[in-house]
């Protein structure tokens, strides 16, 4: 991408791969890294906390957000300590009031709907596209998770090739020494 292009991306490289892989207007892609932090309510497991995001454009602006483990795409990633991609989009469209989400959780179970309350759900179902991908440290332990969203573009974004670019990413990261403390 070049610099007079409307979408110029601030996390650069990423960007310009992301750029070449996919048909996805990128306007409104998100870069987050979290990294496990310990807090006073989470003293032993901790939750994950937003260290960083390269976001194209302004807009959505970030919601605080820290996860326990098992909560949200991240916290689902921690908690099975793999690569986890969810739409969103799909959800949102289908659970599209408190009964529907209620009935569909009591369904298929709460990581369905990533153990969010309907509440939790209606501020983070805007993202309709979200990959996260685990972050390790030398002696291969979760330190964190790289993610990715966008509003919409799910099947788009679940390709070969942003995974392994999120690979390398989370790999690169995690040899710079993301610790958690």
């Amino acid at each position: 991408m070049t610099g007079d292009q409307p979408n110029r991306c601030v996390g650069a490289d990423f960007c310009q791969e992301f750029d070449g892989i996919t048909n996805v207007m990128i306007s409104d892609l998100g870069l987050h890294v979290w990294a496990r932090r310990r807090t006073l309510r989470h003293p032993v497991s901790g939750v994950l906390a937003r260290i960083a995001t390269y976001r194209v454009g302004t807009n959505p602006m970030n919601r605080p957000f820290a996860p326990p483990k098992g909560v949200g795409v991240v916290g689902l990633c921690w908690k099975y300590d793999h690569e986890v991609g969810i739409d969103v989009e799909q959800l949102a469209n289908s659970l599209d009031d408190q009964d529907k989400f209620n009935a569909y959780r009591d369904k298929h179970g709460p990581d369905a709907v990533m153990n969010l309350t309907w509440d939790q759900f209606t501020r983070i179902r805007h993202r309709g596209a979200v990959f996260a991908f685990p972050i390790r440290d030398g002696r291969n332990r979760f330190v964190g998770c790289l993610s990715v969203d966008t509003s919409h573009g799910f099947g788009t974004l679940d390709q070969p090739e942003l995974k392994a670019q999120m690979g390398l990413l989370t790999i690169v990261i995690g040899q710079a020494g993301l610790e958690h403390s």
